[in-house]
């Protein structure tokens, strides 16, 4: 059966959340196509982790949009930054 992709994919550099996940948020890094079972559109995300960030791929089912209003870390360090 056919899975129902958005007509649009997010674009990259998107900042989206992962459903049922511990983790906050990701980036989009590449759309991979739809590759997943029944067509699903594959994302892959980057997770942000010290030392070096990891990479996951996952199906556009389980993300969707971080909202906006909500600024990234390394923003607001910068902000409170007595540079």
């Amino acid at each position: 059966m056919p899975v129902e992709n958005r007509p649009e994919p997010y674009p990259v550099g998107t900042l989206v959340k992962i459903l049922n996940s511990q983790w906050p948020r990701a980036r989009i890094v590449e759309i991979r196509g739809n590759l997943g079972v029944g067509g699903a559109r594959i994302y892959r995300l980057m997770l942000r982790r010290k030392p070096s960030p990891t990479y996951i791929e996952l199906p556009e089912s389980r993300i969707e949009l971080f909202p906006e209003e909500a600024p990234m870390a390394e923003d607001v360090a910068r902000e409170n930054s007595p540079l």
